[in-house]
């Protein structure tokens, strides 16, 4: 697989991003998350910040955006996070071109992320309740509209993709339908190369800026980064393909925009990530494209048989 740092980021950055900011319009009005990821700052600046950005009855005042290009102007730069990709340098420890041969360096049944988010089916058979999900769960991380409890982890077979519930789900939720968030089985690399992997491994650098035309906005968004890269490491959800992140953060800053000046400053505070990422072909894959080559001319017709 050849693997993008920048999307893959992107991706499962905004997913957390908006479980926390949607914590406290939880039923069970989980504000303490947010509160945690706050905790540095003094009561009055934790409340304003959730009044702005957080879910009260499925709806926030403002939004948090989560960009790949840097805002224009001043009105664009109200609370966000740009995602960029840096430098690359090959791993010169690694020997050789060819990889660990294991499955761990598989791809994922879903494409290039690890987490899945879809929404399911309850359905019932004679052994109880269960849902059946798109692709084989490796491991279940959280149902929206209830407790990850309710799942019979004891009777679950991991690289499924049906999990039951425990018997206090009754009757009346078969056939409704809820959100599950979980992480896709490893369908391993043998499993379609049928060969031995290649490939190589890049310490990839990806700058995470925290952007806002407000001084206090844009450190409560650095300290919530902060707070999601200690999740995203946690219970190894960081993927197969990026291993090993480093940080550093750089110190308060100011962007020029083309409308800013100095009665309205735009502040920035970057991060940049450092990953170790496996780039992996099967080497299957480079016999096959020589044999396509050798079937065609220079001019790309193909060679007549016989």
């Amino acid at each position: 697989m050849i693997p993008t740092v920048d999307n893959y980021f992107a991706n499962r950055f905004k997913k957390i991003l908006d479980a926390i900011l949607r914590s406290v319009d939880d039923k069970d009005n989980e504000s303490y998350v947010i509160d945690e990821a706050l905790r540095g700052y003094s009561d009055s600046q934790r409340d304003k910040f959730k009044k702005a950005f957080c879910y009260y009855n499925g709806k926030a005042n403002q939004s948090i955006d989560v960009n790949y290009t840097y805002p224009n102007v001043t009105e664009q730069a109200n609370a966000l996070y740009v995602v960029s990709r840096g430098s690359s340098d090959e791993n010169t420890g690694a020997i050789g071109n060819e990889m660990a041969d294991t499955s761990n360096y598989g791809r994922p049944a879903n494409g290039e992320s690890t987490i899945s988010d879809e929404q399911v089916v309850i359905a019932k058979d004679d052994k109880g309740t269960y849902a059946t999900t798109k692709y084989p769960i490796l491991e279940m991380v959280s149902i929206k509209e209830a407790d990850a409890s309710v799942i019979d982890i004891d009777n679950f077979e991991s690289g499924s993709d049906k999990f039951r519930f425990k018997s206090i789900i009754d009757d009346s939720f078969i056939g409704e339908p809820f959100h599950v968030t979980y992480i896709a089985k490893d369908v391993g690399i043998h499993s379609e190369y049928f060969s031995k992997p290649v490939g190589y491994e890049l310490h990839e650098h990806l700058d995470v800026s925290a952007i806002s035309s407000n001084v206090d906005i844009v450190r409560e968004l650095d300290s919530l980064l902060k707070y999601i890269l200690i999740l995203m490491r946690d219970k190894g959800i960081e993927s197969n393909y990026f291993q090993n992140p480093r940080l550093s953060s750089e110190p308060l800053g100011t962007l020029s925009l083309g409308n800013s000046g100095a009665d309205s400053p735009v502040y920035v505070i970057n991060t940049s990530i450092e990953y170790t990422t496996s780039y992996i072909i099967s080497k299957d894959s480079a016999t096959r494209i020589k044999d396509i080559m050798l079937k065609l001319e220079p001019d790309n017709t193909e060679v007549e048989n016989g």
